[in-house]
């Protein structure tokens, strides 16, 4: 899995002050809409909402992964979220401390579940839960996971 390719510097936001599920979901989108011109945002948030009816995407150990797919994106994109608050999610009856949207081309294959699998299973890791413990800024965040990933890889 390419991270490098997925995630821009500018789309992984610290310490971001969200109360709720519903406002999680409407940053993200609004995050999405306004870096890719011809997304939709509305689009985007009732994809997101579409997707969370199919089941919660919460994967444990504070992380949720909101993802759908978007009409008018090219590649995948991913925004790395992290909470300033953890807020308590009633549907999962835990909190959330950190969030990753991952937004697919609205006509990609089922590898998508491949690339959603193993960001699950790379965030789960203890290595990586200590890694978003020590950053101190967006950019050491970026690099800890590009570099991370490159380490985990098969050779």
């Amino acid at each position: 899995m390419n991270l490098k390719a997925l995630i821009d510097k500018k789309n992984i936001i610290l310490n971001l002050n969200i109360e709720s599920k519903k406002r999680l979901n409407e940053f993200l989108a609004n995050r999405l809409a306004n870096s890719y011109p011809d997304v939709d945002e509305d689009l985007v948030l009732k994809n997101i909402y579409k997707r969370e009816r199919i089941g919660n995407t919460y994967i444990g150990k504070n992380i949720y992964i909101p993802h759908c797919r978007v009409k008018n994106l090219n590649t995948t994109k991913i925004i790395v979220v992290t909470m300033k608050n953890n807020y308590y999610d009633d549907s999962i009856k835990n909190s959330i401390k950190m969030a990753v949207g991952v937004f697919f081309p609205d006509n990609i294959s089922d590898i998508h579940m491949e690339l959603l699998k193993q960001l699950a299973s790379f965030l789960k890791k203890d290595q990586t839960q200590q890694h978003f413990k020590e950053v101190q800024n967006a950019n050491d965040l970026y690099n800890l996971i590009v570099e991370t990933k490159k380490e985990d890889e098969p050779v």
